[in-house]
């Protein structure tokens, strides 16, 4: 079933089907509709509701049928359930100018980024959250901020490139219309998110990375290293394949400096090893939970891609007694 949905106040209309979220099926009907986690945490896509029915959810389960108008929702988590007019909540958004200054291949397919804003007031952002990069014709890139926040304005990013994608080809040298190189200038705007640390708590903290998710959880451990906020740190970084793990000299530094932090890598890709690893393989919820069964008294801050976070959300809740509270994740979803 599919239902008539009206923005305001551009009054643009797109049809929506009642199995797909509202932001979902805009997206899919090329409308611009502000977003960024798609999974409720970000909070960019908000609206209001002027009229229609919907029904709101999350991951676990259904959580409300509302029959009411004139409310704020959050389009990546509703689903219409008649013709609907909604009117897009303004967002005050900080935009940068920034220049390329430094361009680094850590693996086969990722880049670290270093963009320098140009402003002469510092950048303020949190440790963990995101920026978007605005390309022409206003296609725009979300990516962590991989560094904690700092004075000199200088911005690191984890890329992984995507074939035939319309900005890694270009960052990667593989489009020859257009190759990004040092001192190119580029358009940003953020910073974004609420995937940050909390800290106030005392809790240990499980860290779940999947391939470039590291990079916010990068951020948020630099947070806890300049600041010296001490706490059990179990680190769990998945990657398909053994060459896809990059930084290791700096993990290496984090385990000498950093007390009570445990790392263990994961390989996702059985047919990727060989004799030359000897570490975990698998699926890197399983073994969060072999190694960790009862999580009453944990933190999770998970990054990868929307399965990952999906499946460890809902196994370490049901099965190891994680708090719903103490759950905490920035899907990454694949850029091109």
């Amino acid at each position: 079933m599919s239902f008539s949905i009206t923005i305001k106040p551009s009054d643009e209309k797109f049809v929506a089907e009642a199995s797909k979220s509202i932001l979902e099926s805009a997206i899919e009907s090329g409308i611009d509709f502000p977003h960024g986690c798609k999974m409720g945490d970000c909070k960019r896509c908000e609206c209001k509701v002027l009229s229609g029915l919907f029904e709101t959810k999350n991951y676990l389960k259904k959580i409300s049928n509302n029959d009411n108008s004139d409310l704020n929702i959050l389009a990546c988590r509703s689903y219409p359930l008649s013709d609907m007019v909604v009117e897009q909540v303004d967002l005050l958004i900080q935009k940068h100018i920034g220049k390329i200054v430094s361009m680094e291949k850590v693996a086969d397919n990722v880049i670290s980024l270093d963009i320098k804003l140009l402003s002469s007031r510092p950048f303020i952002f949190k440790e963990g959250q995101y920026i978007d990069i605005v390309l022409d014709r206003n296609i725009r890139r979300s990516y962590s901020i991989s560094n904690s926040p700092r004075i000199n304005n200088i911005l690191n990013f984890h890329i992984r490139h995507f074939r035939g994608g319309y900005f890694t080809d270009k960052l990667f040298g593989y489009d020859s219309s257009r190759i990004f190189k040092i001192n190119d200038l580029m358009n940003l705007e953020g910073p974004f998110g609420n995937f940050t640390l909390k800290k106030e708590s005392c809790n240990p903290i499980i860290f779940l990375a999947g391939g470039t998710g590291f990079a916010p959880i990068k951020s948020m451990i630099e947070y806890i290293l300049l600041f010296r906020k001490w706490r059990p740190i179990y680190l769990y970084w998945s990657v398909k394949n053994i060459k896809d793990m990059y930084m290791r000299d700096l993990i290496d530094s984090w385990i000498k400096t950093i007390p009570n932090l445990h790392y263990t890598p994961v390989v996702s890709n059985k047919l990727t090893t060989n004799y030359d690893w000897n570490g975990k393989v698998g699926d890197v919820h399983n073994v969060v939970m072999e190694d960790i069964p009862d999580m009453i008294e944990y933190e999770v801050y998970a990054s990868g891609s929307p399965d990952i976070v999906e499946l460890a959300r809902i196994n370490f809740i049901s099965q190891c007694n994680l708090k719903c509270s103490n759950f905490f994740a920035d899907p990454f979803y694949l850029y091109d």
